[in-house]
């Protein structure tokens, strides 16, 4: 839930601007970017398989949108193995 959290607030910052930025929201360094870095950076790199690269703040800031939609639905990171009927070594799958 909390890497869902961090993503959605990426979405959400571009929208609301920084003037409705809370003390507690995600900081890109220690709450987002090992999350990116762990799950989409592998394929949203330069001259990967992914549509945009998300190798830096604002490579994602300037996607926040289409990465919250597409984490929140799960359509990112793909994985379509239903990790509620078997776990998978290496398995691509956010925490709830």
């Amino acid at each position: 839930m909390q890497a869902i959290r961090a993503l959605l607030f990426l979405g959400a910052a571009q929208c609301l601007g920084p003037w409705d930025a809370e003390a507690q929201d995600p900081v890109w360094s220690p709450d987002v970017a090992n999350i990116i870095y762990s799950n989409c950076s592998g394929c949203h790199h330069g001259g990967g398989i992914g549509p945009f690269t998300m190798m830096s703040f604002s490579d994602v800031a300037s996607n926040a949108l289409e990465v919250r939609n597409h984490v929140s639905t799960r359509h990112m990171p793909p994985w379509p193995a239903d990790p509620e009927y078997r776990r998978f070594a290496h398995e691509r799958v956010l925490s709830q």
